[in-house]
């Protein structure tokens, strides 16, 4: 039985009338059914739920008629507040996981999360290059956002930039992490427009309406609209909140294999919070870099690596044309490691860009 929100229950009252005849010469008894009467009524159910099969199983639970592990079966099939539980379970059981099978030759993927997080997302750079250079429809892009949870309208929705991006501005973590304009700089009607599908969306066609021509951004991307203008809620996907949209995932219609390619790095993992992805272009030999973790300081080294193997003396020479923060951090780093090995308390030398105000360079060594 798939797993269900809710399911009714009917219960089937049966009445027999039996004629029972005595023959005294043989002195036996005969029965015979004369009457037949069914009744169809609804299952009655603890706390007076009655027509509800999970409050019917329930009260045959607590009155000792099925066993623990009949009625956890129920629970995980019939399920009015647990359905993503129940069809992870499932899915756990039969060796599957969610995911989306994008089209390679069309799209590229620059962020997810949850099971739709097949690594992790672009930065502000290497997604202005996609959208603005590589983008098939360039100079401004169309990015397409999966949600296989969301209503059907808002399953697949396509943002399309109908203004220049600004250098300054990072379009990516606005729409993934805030709930605002950009300072002016994400504007709906004025710098973008939303629509239903890809083709409309290179046209320019069919754009989504919102309610009272007001879009919500409180309620992040994208913003209570919808195709016919009437207000849809809880389709919000802001990466920073536990109460948006779960298994969300954005591609920029640019080629996966062209130019940009996700590159190995190495999650040096201190205090866990390490991660990060490198991408390079293959074009320029730029690489394009993000990183988060706690610092790289003591014993407990917590960044992301872009490392080669190495043995002897080595000059290394490496340009770092820019560093920006999604939030301002005084020690973030950007810069040249040699490291004796990839352990958080492995001896290392280094120079780096930090945050600091005007950008400082530091040497540190352990």
């Amino acid at each position: 039985m798939p797993t269900v929100s809710r399911c009714d229950c009917t219960q089937i009252d049966l009445t027999e009338t039996i004629k029972i005849t005595y023959d005294p010469s043989t002195s036996a008894f005969e029965g015979n059914i004369v009457d037949i009467n069914v009744d169809f009524n609804a299952c009655k159910g603890i706390n007076n739920r009655n027509n509800d099969l999970w409050a019917y199983i329930a009260r045959l639970y607590y009155e000792g008629e099925i066993t623990n592990e009949q009625f956890g079966e129920a629970g995980r099939i019939i399920t009015d507040d647990g359905c993503d539980e129940a069809t992870n379970f499932h899915l756990n059981e039969q060796g599957l996981t969610r995911g989306y099978a994008h089209d390679e030759d069309v799209w590229t993927f620059i962020a997810g999360r949850d099971e739709l997080k097949y690594h992790d997302g672009y930065g502000n750079k290497a997604f202005t290059r996609a959208m603005t250079t590589d983008s098939s429809s360039a100079p401004n892009g169309i990015m397409h956002r999966v949600c296989p949870n969301c209503v059907s309208t808002h399953q697949h929705i396509y943002y399309r930039r109908l203004t220049e991006i600004s250098d300054d501005f990072d379009l990516l973590d606005n729409i993934l992490y805030h709930g605002d304009n950009g300072g002016g700089n994400n504007v709906w009607g004025v710098d973008f427009s939303i629509h239903s599908t890809y083709e409309d969306a290179l046209a320019g066609s069919n754009p989504w309406q919102c309610p009272e021509d007001s879009y919500n951004y409180g309620s992040s991307f994208p913003g209570d609209c919808s195709p016919s203008g009437t207000q849809v809620k809880g389709q919000g996907s802001r990466f920073s909140t536990g109460n948006a949209q779960r298994d969300v995932a954005f591609y920029v219609n640019k080629p996966e294999h062209a130019h940009l390619q996700v590159i190995p790095t190495t999650a040096i993992k201190g205090l866990s919070h390490a991660g990060g992805v490198a991408v390079l272009d293959d074009e320029t030999n730029t690489i394009y870099m993000t990183g988060i973790g706690s610092d790289i300081w003591h014993y407990r080294d917590d960044f992301n690596y872009y490392t080669q193997a190495a043995a002897g003396d080595h000059t290394v020479i490496v340009n770092i044309s820019s560093q920006s923060h999604t939030q301002f951090k005084q020690w973030s780093k950007s810069g040249i490691m040699f490291r004796a090995g990839l352990e958080p308390d492995s001896p290392h030398v280094s120079i780096y860009l930090t945050g600091g105000e005007g950008s400082e360079c530091s040497c540190i060594y352990k």
